[in-house]
């Protein structure tokens, strides 16, 4: 039995059906084990995306780990929280700003079952009511696309234009050549 058909065989129990039929008020429930296992139950009975709140950034990605063994990487995406607060004056890490977007745009594609897991502060933290729409560049092998084209793209995903590329949400444009420094990566990229 894998455990995907453990879910099934939660989600079919009468218990487990008690507690759906009043899921008119939320859902709260703590447990030190088997939280995984009911999160992901949830979601699936339901046939929704599922919000669960995680204590802090490492049991929520702890949490969304479990999950994937469960659901699938394809079925939970992990909201980290901003690690500067804005009060503090620090921008935000583009990393950190990659990663939510990417979220946030998993949640609003999602189709039946998914959970999004996220850090107590990442719920207190505000999004932005747009943020996951934009799609995301996606740059293949033999695309050809001018270097002016993919520059005014980049500034619309809110990259900044610099000389030399050196931080994450930067790219420079030097005749045909282009440096991205994404997000989510560890160096640049030159195109």
């Amino acid at each position: 039995m894998g455990l995907g058909d453990t879910l099934d065989v939660l989600v079919r129990s009468e218990p487990f059906e008690r507690l759906l039929i009043e899921r008119a008020r939320p859902i709260v429930a703590h447990a030190e084990a088997g939280e995984d296992f009911v999160v992901a139950g949830v979601a699936k009975a339901l046939d929704v995306p599922v919000l669960a709140v995680a204590s802090g950034p490492r049991e929520a990605e702890a949490l969304a780990a479990d999950l994937e063994a469960f659901l699938g990487v394809e079925r939970v995406a992990l909201l980290p929280a901003w690690e500067a607060l804005a009060y503090e004056g620090i921008s935000p890490a583009p990393e950190i700003a990659a990663r939510r977007a990417r979220a946030i745009a998993s949640v609003r594609q999602a189709k039946g079952a998914f959970v999004l897991v996220a850090p107590v502060l990442a719920t207190m933290q505000g999004l932005i009511p747009t943020l996951g729409l934009t799609p995301a560049l996606q740059l293949v092998a033999g695309l050809e696309l001018a270097p002016d084209a993919l520059a005014e793209r980049l500034v619309e995903l809110g990259y900044a234009r610099a000389d030399v590329v050196e931080h994450r949400g930067e790219f420079a444009v030097r005749g045909g050549v282009v440096d991205i420094f994404p997000g989510t990566a560890r160096r640049p990229v030159r195109l």
